[in-house]
């Protein structure tokens, strides 16, 4: 019996989440051709905001999507652990810490406080600074300036104490503010800053890979629940496939993208070490408590991945 499966996210088609997205449904119609999938790339052209993607995925609305990892650290703290400034020093510390035992953790966690099946952790690049007037290069540059940052609690925080006019904001009334003039700095991947075409506004880009930018596969948990034996192996081996090419797709468009955006007329400044230094620094006091959230097992795992 056919079975079709409604499939979403909130970007545009050519954006790694989008692309990764894509990946999987291939990989899913392939192994399963009694499943058919159903995309809705993005489900602001629909007038939803990304941080709803939970709720449609939970409600059944939608029965598979993706979205940051930030909005699922207040209940799943260990989620924290791609939100701490500088902690993942690199994608394959960031990879072996998905393989080891800490993604079962945060699977049983996603399964026990929403109505998902966790299906992969993706990768969709390192997220930098990027400004309308001047690069971001040291704390006194970021002193007073309206700073946007994700609906996440540490965010805020840690951003406000740079020195930034912190304030959270969904993507999408972000893009309706500085489209109507207002000059909102931000940090964010690069796949995100050229698809929202946020370069049209920011001349200036820092490269800081204080974080990487981590994304969860969800699954409604009933629509996972009535999948045969063999559908449920075919949709965790299509998750898993996936996800290797996304981590390769991920990987090769940053570099893709900040060509095009220097071809764009965008100015890249790369931090020093130094100066990337006085950053971590400055966030390591708010960062703090956060870290302790992230409790002594991820941890624990991420130090054995190092």
């Amino acid at each position: 019996m056919e079975k079709r499966i409604k499939i979403a996210g909130y970007q545009p088609e050519g954006s790694i989440l989008s692309q990764s997205l894509n990946i999987f449904g291939k990989s899913l119609a392939n192994k399963t051709p009694n499943i058919k999938t159903e995309f809705t790339f993005n489900i602001m052209d629909i007038g939803k905001a990304p941080e709803e993607i939970i709720k449609l995925v939970s409600d059944g609305v939608y029965d598979v999507g993706y979205i940051s990892s930030s909005y699922f650290a207040k209940k799943i703290p260990e989620l924290y652990i791609f939100d701490i400034p500088f902690l993942i020093k690199n994608r394959q510390q960031a990879y072996n810490l998905i393989e080891s035992p800490y993604q079962e953790q945060i699977s049983a966690e996603v399964s026990e406080k929403y109505n998902l099946t966790l299906l992969s952790i993706w990768d969709y690049g390192f997220r930098h600074f990027s400004n309308h007037e001047y690069p971001i290069k040291t704390l006194a540059d970021c002193k007073g300036l309206l700073f946007r940052t994700l609906l996440n609690d540490l965010h805020l925080k840690m951003f406000a104490s740079l020195g930034f006019k912190a304030e959270m904001l969904q993507v999408s009334e972000y893009l309706s503010r500085i489209k109507s003039g207002e000059k909102i700095a931000q940090e964010n991947a690069l796949t995100n800053f050229y698809n929202f075409q946020l370069h049209h506004y920011h001349r200036y880009l820092s490269i800081t890979n204080h974080l990487l930018g981590m994304a969860l596969l969800i699954c409604n948990k009933n629509t996972f629940s009535t999948l045969t034996t063999e559908q449920k192996k075919q949709f965790l081996s299509a998750a898993s496939s996936s996800a290797i090419t996304q981590r390769e797709l991920a990987i090769t468009e940053e570099k893709v993208v900040l060509e095009k955006l220097k071809n764009n007329g965008v100015l890249v400044y790369n931090l020093s070490d130094n100066e990337k230094a006085a950053f971590k620094k400055a966030l390591s006091k708010t960062a703090l408590p956060f870290r302790d959230k992230i409790g002594t097992k991820a941890l624990e795992y991420l130090e054995i991945t190092n």
